[in-house]
This record gives C-alpha cells, sequence and structure tokens, in this order.
C-alpha cells in the first residue's frame, strides 16, 4: 500500500480523482468532443481532460479551431495504462467497425 501512496503523490498533478480509493492516480483518456454550433466532432487522447478541452475551446490546436461555439465532451473511455488509451484511439481514428459501433451507441448522445 505505500508504494501505491508513493505513486499516487508523484501523479496527482496529472491523475483523475478517484472517489473510491481515496487517491489520485494518473489515468489516460480517449474523448470525444462535439462543437456546439457545427455540431463537428473530434476523437482525441489526453491524460488530463480539464486542460486539454481549455486547449481546445482557446482554439490553440489546429484542427478544433472554430470562430464560433465552444467544445464540448459527448464521452470519455479512461485507461489505466497510456498504451491501451492509444491502442483505442487509433481504433477508433483508423475508421474502423469500432468507430461505427461507438456513433451507433452514442445515437441519442449524438442526437
Amino acid at each position: 500500500m505505500k508504494e501505491l501512496g508513493k505513486q499516487a503523490a508523484v501523479s496527482s498533478r496529472y491523475g483523475f480523482p478517484s472517489p473510491i480509493l481515496g487517491y489520485t492516480i494518473r489515468m489516460h483518456a480517449v474523448y470525444l468532443i462535439r462543437n456546439s454550433v457545427t455540431q463537428e466532432l473530434y476523437l482525441g487522447r489526453t491524460a488530463d481532460l480539464a486542460r486539454r478541452l481549455q486547449e481546445h475551446n482557446a482554439s490553440e490546436k489546429k484542427f478544433t479551431s472554430r470562430k464560433s461555439g465552444i467544445w464540448e465532451y459527448v464521452y470519455v473511455e479512461v485507461y489505466r495504462a497510456r498504451a491501451d488509451a492509444l491502442e483505442r484511439e487509433r481504433q477508433l481514428k483508423r475508421h474502423a467497425g469500432g468507430k461505427q459501433q461507438l456513433f451507433k451507441r452514442l445515437k441519442y448522445s449524438l442526437a
């Protein structure tokens, strides 16, 4: 348990709070955001959801800079291992069946 506490202290700057375990661990998220005006979707990955959404809304990123509307999270998957998040992001961005299945599952959220 001591080792886990040390990891939590080191990664608390970047982690997501864990209400069940009572400490913070570094997590990696694959997310889907949508522009409130254009309804465009963008799929990405991050270890800091709050910071990343701020960057999108501040037009700091080429692919999400828009003159109107704000970006909002529609869907988030969280992984402990960065490699898992990278693999899932690649799977979804390849326009494979995974992306279509995700959109099918989210049909009411995307409406």
